[in-house]
């Protein structure tokens, strides 16, 4: 692929990328995408997003504030939400366990993000309206970058 040369060029392979996502998504369906959108979400990407940034999709996409994310609340639907956040940030991001655990959500240990992620797996498995907001988080996430 050429080099983008000037802003110009860019607005037009953004503008032609965005026209195919929708077409795509219908032709090869939702799995296939979300597996193509997991290869394009390196590790240097994601932590380019700030968390906040992160925060902010995720909370849009289920409904809660990133206020709610972030604080202790043990609400199911907020523990959804808070699940897929540290996938985000453990799995594709590669932030440790034990950062992710203080520094995003000030608790003292590693444990919190293990359940956390543990539960994310049940859901997925188990939970298509679970599965539809978290294809949608790294579809959001992939047109972010």
């Amino acid at each position: 692929m050429a080099k983008i040369q000037n802003s110009l060029e860019l607005e037009l392979q953004i503008d032609k990328l965005f026209k195919n996502i929708s077409k795509s998504i219908r032709e090869i369906g939702i799995e296939e995408t979300n597996r193509c959108i997991e290869q394009n979400i390196s590790k240097k990407e994601v932590q380019d997003l700030d968390v906040y940034s992160i925060l902010k999709i995720v909370s849009k996409n289920f409904g809660v504030s990133s206020e709610d994310i972030v604080n202790s609340s043990e609400r199911g639907y907020i523990q959804e939400a808070r699940s897929v956040v540290c996938y985000v940030l453990c799995v594709q991001g590669k932030m440790s366990y034990r950062d992710v655990a203080r520094g995003v959500f000030n608790r003292p240990n590693h444990l919190f993000v293990f359940n956390s992620l543990k539960k994310h797996k049940e859901k997925l498995n188990n939970d298509t309206n679970y599965k539809k907001k978290f294809n949608k988080v790294l579809l959001d996430l992939s047109t972010k970058l």
